[in-house]
């Protein structure tokens, strides 16, 4: 604990080149630099970048630290700068500018309410990125970890996308407290079939047609049906979704049909998923040549998946799927004397 001033009057430099557990406060008080050389050498510290001292504060490379707070700027140059690591929370009033990155992590709750203009990632992998007042961001692209929150409640302004932004969650159950407006920008949401991609507290999420939105599923192919992709707080500081909505795209392990969206009941944004597969039974053609058996079906029951008792001829009652006829309307079996009753069949997948 305590604090340590470094004073680098008249023009000194003092290079920090170890690791540190040092969990008080670092100030550069008087003229000089102060340059950070290791990732860990605030790790602990709360480095202040007090209003009223003079010296500069360098980072050498990526840093990990404690905590930020104080008014004046700091410049990330290329570097990755990791805050909340002591898992306080702190503000920071200050700007955090040029071409790096920041990543909040730690329990607390990190504040900016200063105009940010670093131009890297905005990642928020554990606790709370609050901007207030006029606090704002430049990063083109946000990304929030479930269980981890983007706060923007406490803005003066509604906080807004760019058209060139995007929003997105590494894991499902990110939560974004507060009004905001992403009619003009990028929705990314990674979702598993299950659980929501998002939670939206305290406020309104705005879509319009204009809202670019793709799903990455992560999990099993999404069924026809409803798939939550944005949850919202019904009880106390209530959330919705609103505005006009736009296509969808799905990615990653896809859709069992064509994928739209629709606000449910609560207030929260649903993937739809409506199949685009013939329901309706039908019969499977077949000819027979030079020892192979062809089986055929319509095209308007592709997907659906063809079985067989083979794997168990002494039970008819038993079917096993054949791998592959999912993607298929025609398969190609061979003929077996000794295996006489063998039999076929589709199965609708759903």
């Amino acid at each position: 604990a305590g604090t340590i001033l470094y004073n680098g009057f008249p023009n000194n430099s003092l290079t920090i080149s170890g690791s540190n557990t040092f969990s008080g406060t670092f100030r550069s008080v008087v003229a000089g630099t102060l340059s950070i050389a290791n990732v860990y050498a605030l790790q602990n510290a709360t480095l202040d970048m007090n209003a009223a001292d003079s010296g500069s504060v360098t980072l050498v490379n990526n840093a990990v630290i404690g905590a930020l707070t104080g008014s004046r700027n700091l410049n990330l140059s290329v570097s990755s700068i990791f805050i909340g690591n002591n898992g306080t929370s702190s503000t920071y009033s200050g700007a955090l500018t040029n071409g790096g990155s920041l990543t909040k992590i730690g329990s607390g709750t990190f504040t900016l309410t200063g105009t940010n203009t670093y131009a890297g990632r905005t990642t928020i992998n554990n606790g709370t990125l609050a901007l207030s007042g006029g606090g704002s961001l430049a990063s083109q692209n946000i990304t929030v970890a479930g269980g981890a929150t983007l706060d923007v409640s406490a803005k003066t302004t509604t906080f807004a996308l760019g058209g060139s932004t995007t929003l997105t969650n590494s894991s499902v159950g990110a939560v974004i407290n507060g009004a905001n407006n992403c009619s003009a920008g990028i929705l990314s949401l990674v979702n598993d079939g299950v659980n929501p991609s998002f939670i939206q507290t305290n406020g309104t999420m705005t879509l319009s047609a204009g809202t670019v939105i793709t799903v990455n599923n992560t999990g099993a192919t999404l069924a026809p049906g409803s798939h939550m992709l944005i949850m919202v707080a019904t009880t106390g500081n209530v959330g919705r979704v609103t505005g006009a909505l736009p296509s969808v795209v799905v990615t990653g392990n896809g859709a069992a049909g064509v994928g739209s969206l629709e606000i449910n009941g609560s207030g929260g944004l649903d993937l739809v998923v409506t199949s685009t597969i013939s329901n309706n039974p039908t019969s499977i053609g077949f000819t027979f040549s030079s020892g192979t058996l062809t089986l055929t079906w319509p095209g308007d029951h592709l997907g659906w998946i063809a079985q067989s008792n083979l794997l168990n001829v002494g039970n008819s009652n038993s079917w096993f799927d054949i791998l592959g006829s999912q993607s298929t309307t025609n398969l190609i079996m061979p003929l077996n004397p000794a295996t006489p009753q063998v039999f076929y069949r589709l199965r609708y997948p759903f």
